[in-house]
């Protein structure tokens, strides 16, 4: 994994950062209606500032002018932030307001590459910055949706299961929001994400808290065992001088 902070910025400083954040994933899909959410995100939200670029080995190059207008004067718009010179295909911004870690992907995955881009991308990003929460944004055909959900224009899941029975219950028939049972049935790309790499993320955490707990507990039992060991010790060390003592009185006596 490849994270290359603006050369004005420190990379440490910036990924310490991320930590906690809530990270903003947009799968390129349909409408790059991911994308176009992203970039209101990010000339919308308060202080959202471009911070570093992710390794584009894994998806097509991209390269292009930045995506923002300016006036006849050439100045840029005052109600959009900070704008960037050039654009990229893979964009890192952050928003200290909100907490917020933004990736922007303006260029698909190269085909056949997918699993190498998340597995030895986008999960070790993850993993190192210990986000407090990953959303997933991806588009899909309409007509691929089942009649029930023909009227919902946005269907949303969460792995956190009572987060997920809150939104059934606040969701009205009328609603143009859906709350999905299975990840699969929105994003098949999120659930590959949830269900497979992120679950042995959390596998690999949990066993690595694990590991670390135990060995402390040795090198608790360890101090312990030492603690004992020198308590042994001295303990042998008064009975020797005891005896000492005790023989050489005996020596006074009968002298």
């Amino acid at each position: 994994m490849s994270f290359h902070s603006l050369s004005e910025l420190n990379p440490v400083s910036v990924l310490e950062k991320f930590t906690g954040s809530t990270l903003i994933l947009p799968i390129v899909s349909i409408g790059n209606v991911p994308q176009l959410t992203v970039d209101l995100l990010i000339y919308n939200l308060p202080g959202v500032k471009l911070v570093g670029r992710l390794d584009s080995t894994w998806i097509y190059p991209f390269f292009a002018a930045p995506d923002y207008t300016e006036d006849a004067n050439g100045t840029t718009d005052d109600t959009v932030n900070s704008p960037v010179s050039t654009c990229t295909g893979l964009e890192v911004y952050y928003c200290s307001q909100y907490n917020l870690t933004i990736i922007q992907q303006r260029s698909p995955i190269i085909s056949g590459c997918s699993q190498r881009f998340y597995k030895d991308l986008l999960v070790p990003f993850v993993e190192l910055c210990e986000f407090k929460n990953v959303v997933v944004l991806q588009s899909r055909d309409k007509g691929f949706r089942e009649d029930k959900y023909a009227k919902n224009d946005f269907q949303l899941w969460t792995n956190d299961l009572a987060k997920n029975l809150a939104i059934s219950l606040n969701i009205h028939d009328d609603s143009r929001i859906a709350s999905m049972s299975k990840c699969e049935d929105i994003s098949p790309c999120a659930s590959y994400l949830f269900e497979e790499l992120f679950s042995e993320l959390a596998v690999a955490v949990k066993r690595t808290k694990s590991e670390e707990s135990q060995q402390l507990s040795g090198s608790t039992d360890m101090a312990r065992s030492t603690s004992n060991l020198f308590m042994l010790i001295n303990s042998a060390r008064t009975m020797e001088l005891g005896d000492i003592q005790h023989q050489k009185s005996k020596r006074y006596e009968r002298q």
